[in-house]
């Protein structure tokens, strides 16, 4: 009987294959999903064209069948990732005499381009079910430490492989992934834990294991999984594209009209393919038109009312011109009614990815203040840090701050609330100092005024 070794007893000895077999791992569903986003591999597409006979049941040729896939899930995807990251997060610092730690903070943020990176993640996960984003650290030429992210996914190259606590924290992380090194193609495997973070190389001989201590003291890494944006409502897609496709069919069959002549028998049958097609009926002499007029009702009503379910199954409003014409002149609160879907679909995707920047913002600290400014430590251990989503569609702004003004005047916020709320601040604290400033001076220069005026 063999003994089930620890994650830590496969580390010392090495065994890298051993440290995945007992990994969580979701590249089988993340295929399965990566073909049901992408158009060029739906099932429609596997529809075989139908093989023409003649009577005596010989083979005398091919008939396209028409396959036809419809883009739902990436219209669904995109609708939801511009209700949620549409504009970029605003992080504000909540602590106080912490500005050069939250300067870097910020600083680092568009080192990594982090509103690309964390859109790129987004989209991913809602067509994959997971996505992660690495933060990687490296000596530049001068010996100062720099940084950069990397959206890792199955679709672009990675296999992760990962385990978490009963609170659903993440212990340990693995990614997988095939790299091309002077002219040969090699599996690498890269496992981070807290401590270290284990480089590894498959060779023919096992996996070649270099060890570095993991200096930020957190897993680099925030894993993102949700379900796929489209998953619910994928099998009414489906259906969607078979009616769509069979009707095409029917189109080609039936759209030229088709002459029928009445003679005492008949002599010939159109082929499907033939153009300009002739049935001879019997009957009393003449001629008429045989035309297909319109799509059977039934059939209209259930295309129409996939398209319904489809949408609001899976949040997502119908944008199409009925829908937008005139929305030049919408207000921003008419947009938001517009599109109340989305915005229901993105405060349930805000639970996730909510805890996900609260993560992001707690390890991006703790590299700041152990590997990229040590002289900032003491500053980010007090260093607090919110973060909150931003509408994607832009308020109308000055009425927002004729809002504010009165608010302030009628003493319904503070002055503090109603800076933190003004769309053109991006630093509270600093432009409170500000407004403190201006006070003084222009209360010292009056009472200079006064002092003139009165000659004393």
């Amino acid at each position: 009987m063999g003994v089930n070794k620890t994650f830590d007893e496969l580390l010392s000895s090495k065994d890298i294959s051993g440290i995945l077999s007992i990994l969580d791992n979701n590249s089988e569903n993340a295929l399965s999903n990566i073909k049901k986003y992408n158009v060029n591999t739906h099932n429609i597409n596997d529809r075989e064209d139908k093989i023409l006979t003649n009577e005596k049941g010989e083979r005398i040729g091919l008939k396209k069948q028409w396959k036809l896939p419809i883009n739902y899930p990436k219209y669904i995807n995109e609708i939801s990732l511009v209700m949620l990251f549409g504009n970029p997060v605003k992080w504000n610092q909540i602590s106080k005499k912490t500005d050069n730690a939250y300067h870097k903070f910020l600083d680092v943020l568009k080192k990594i381009r982090f509103d690309y990176a964390i859109r790129q993640c987004k989209r991913i996960a809602g067509a994959e079910s997971e996505s992660a984003l690495l933060i990687h650290w490296e000596k530049e030429e001068g010996g100062l430490p720099d940084i950069l992210a990397k959206p890792l996914s199955k679709s672009l190259g990675d296999d992760l492989y990962y385990s978490k606590d009963q609170f659903g924290r993440l212990l340990n992380f693995a990614r997988v992934y095939n790299l091309k090194v002077g002219g040969d193609v090699k599996q690498h495997c890269d496992i981070y834990t807290k401590k270290n973070i284990y480089r590894c190389v498959k060779s023919n001989l096992g996996w070649d294991v270099n060890i570095e201590i993991n200096l930020a003291g957190k897993i680099p890494v925030i894993l993102f999984q949700q379900n796929t944006e489209f998953g619910d409502v994928n099998p009414l897609i489906e259906r969607q594209e078979w009616l769509a496709s069979t009707n095409a069919d029917t189109n080609d069959y039936f759209s030229s009209p088709i002459l029928k002549l009445h003679i005492d028998k008949i002599a010939s049958m159109p082929e499907k393919n033939d153009q300009g097609k002739i049935i001879k009926l019997t009957g009393e002499g003449g001629a008429s038109y045989l035309t297909y007029d319109s799509l059977p009702e039934g059939k209209k009503y259930e295309m129409d009312f996939l398209d319904k379910h489809i949408l609001r199954g899976a949040f997502t409003p119908s944008i199409d011109y009925e829908n937008i014409k005139g929305t030049s002149n919408m207000s921003g609160k008419a947009l938001k009614q517009l599109m109340i879907l989305a915005k229901i679909k993105a405060d349930m995707n805000k639970e996730i990815y909510g805890a996900m920047l609260d993560r992001f913002s707690n390890l991006i600290i703790a590299i700041i203040s152990n590997i990229l400014d040590v002289k900032l430590k003491e500053e980010c251990k007090k260093l607090t840090i919110t973060h909150e989503f931003q509408e994607p569609f832009d308020e109308d702004i000055s009425t927002l701050l004729n809002d504010l003004i009165e608010a302030k005047q009628n003493e319904i916020i503070s002055q503090q609330s109603a800076v933190s709320l003004n769309p053109y601040v991006t630093n509270a604290s600093e432009e409170l100092e500000k407004i403190k400033i201006e006070k003084e001076e222009k209360v010292e220069k009056e009472r200079a005024v006064n002092i003139f005026e009165s000659g004393i």
